[in-house]
């Protein structure tokens, strides 16, 4: 039931009560004193207990509702939110206890998750001071690093510009690391080629396009002050998410103690190789006459020692050769006599000079029909790189043949020399063509080389403006190796 309806029964109630008390007040017009005294002690009787059910009634419905809601609304005042008014009723007290229980769980619920995002800001605080502290002592660490490292650090972002030079660095170039920082690279990093002092190529610039390491040695660091200093460099790509390249790290390292080194080394064995090179000829030449019987006849138990000591001087010569070429090679002094050269007709000089050999062992020598004449090159060099490549053909082939044969490529002629020997498996390929590097012959029964002559094939092809590789191998089934030599027409 509604409260106003209850109210509107309650005044009715008390009207009715009113209207009797009245006829009774008027009662003493028609009736003698003491009756009316008599009649009001009733009426009182009556009128006394109806006044307090009244009463009571309105204290249960109106007054008790509402001292419990300002009871609980002092409490929520000061800060207490547990209570909640117990009124079950369905008039609008109870609809108001129940909208302010709502608006009490309501305020609640918000100031639960408002205490919870507190905790969890505070918390985050921590985590986020905690790690800027781990980045303070990181880079504290990396700025200590830095400054350790004897070698140059720059960093470059990919806007072509230094954000970091370590002390090295600025030692190196002869600038401040703070005021090299935001610079393009190229204005403080000055590099050029060893051999002719021309711009190097630009590594860092392959680094910012996804080249992941890139290093050499061969290049000259032009300092601030003019001097130049020889430098081994290195280049690694910074990747964001293995991706986008966001910078790149160099590191530059002073080789001039090791350059110093290599020209004593260089100088040294010039020299010696020129000093060996003189008897070792002339042991040569008084073996070939003693065999010839300008020395009268020869015992035949001295043959064969004679015969191990022609052989022995010969691959001695041919070291000293190989050793000078080094030296000129890397000392720069080596020179190119560049002409036009007919590729086909040297292929067929160097197989009729080879054929002996290969007679020995049965192998067949061909040069194939030639597509191509003339390279622009130093026919020397040329006949060497062949002789080196069609002998070591010999040396690891028991059976089959060895070709020579040709193709335009481009501007370019390769020349290939293709084998049936016993082949190089894919770890040794690229090792062959280091210096004094050779596939182990000791338990082959195949004479032993020198080690240089591919070496010393592929920098001379790369001098004459080409290159070398192994086009195929596989062991058991033959070798393919090819250079590149410059077409006449190429060079027009």
């Amino acid at each position: 039931m509604k409260l106003s309806l209850k109210i509107i029964i309650v005044v009715l109630a008390g009207i009715i009560l009113g209207l009797s008390a009245t006829n009774f007040l008027i009662l003493p017009l028609t009736v003698n004193f003491s009756e009316a005294i008599r009649i009001l002690f009733i009426l009182c009787l009556a009128v006394i207990p109806s006044t307090l059910i009244v009463l009571l009634v309105l204290k249960k419905l109106v007054i008790n509702p509402i001292d419990s809601l300002n009871s609980v609304a002092k409490t929520i005042a000061t800060g207490d939110l547990s209570r909640r008014i117990g009124i079950k009723s369905t008039d609008e007290i109870g609809e108001l206890a129940q909208n302010f229980n709502t608006v009490i769980n309501n305020l609640t619920s918000g100031m639960q998750n408002m205490a919870n995002s507190l905790r969890d800001e505070k918390l985050k605080e921590k985590e986020l001071a905690a790690n800027y502290l781990e980045l303070d002592r990181e880079r504290a660490k990396d700025e200590a690093l830095m400054t350790s490292i004897g070698d140059a650090v720059i960093a470059i972002d990919n806007q072509q510009r230094i954000i970091l030079l370590n002390d090295a660095a600025g030692k190196m170039i002869g600038i401040n690391p703070t005021a090299a920082v935001g610079q393009p690279y190229l204005t403080i990093l000055k590099l050029m080629n060893e051999k002719d002092y021309t711009p190097a190529a630009d590594f860092i610039s392959m680094a910012l396009q996804g080249e992941k390491l890139i290093s050499g040695s061969r290049i000259i660091l032009q300092k601030t002050d003019g001097n130049m200093m020889p430098v081994l460099y290195t280049s690694s790509p910074i990747f964001e998410g293995n991706k986008r390249v966001t910078g790149v790290v160099v590191v530059l390292k002073d080789i001039t103690k090791e350059r110093e080194l290599e020209k004593m080394k260089d100088e040294f064995v010039f020299l010696a190789s020129h000093e060996l090179r003189t008897p070792m000829t002339a042991i040569k030449g008084l073996i070939s006459m003693i065999f010839e019987g300008d020395y009268g006849s020869v015992n035949e138990q001295l043959k064969d020692p004679l015969s191990d000591i022609a052989q022995s001087t010969e691959r001695l010569i041919q070291l000293v050769n190989d050793m000078l070429d080094v030296s000129r090679i890397e000392s720069g002094r080596i020179k190119y006599a560049i002409t036009e050269v007919s590729i086909p007709d040297v292929a067929n000089e160097i197989v009729e000079t080879l054929k002996p050999l290969s007679s020995q062992k049965n192998i067949k020598l061909a040069v194939s029909q030639s597509p191509i004449n003339k390279v622009r090159a130093d026919v020397d060099k040329v006949k060497q790189i062949l002789i080196n490549l069609v002998s070591n053909a010999l040396k690891f082939t028991d059976q089959g043949g060895i070709t020579i044969s040709f193709r335009p490529y481009g501007k370019f002629a390769y020349i290939s020399v293709t084998d049936t020997g016993i082949g190089i498996s894919k770890e040794n390929q690229e090792k062959l063509f280091g210096k004094f590097s050779q596939i182990s012959t000791s338990q082959m029964g195949r004479p032993l080389g020198t080690g240089l002559g591919l070496y010393l094939s592929r920098e001379f092809t790369r001098g004459l403006g080409g290159n070398m590789w192994i086009e195929h191998s596989e062991p058991g089934k033959g070798t393919t190796f090819t250079f590149a030599l410059p077409l006449v027409s190429s060079m027009l």
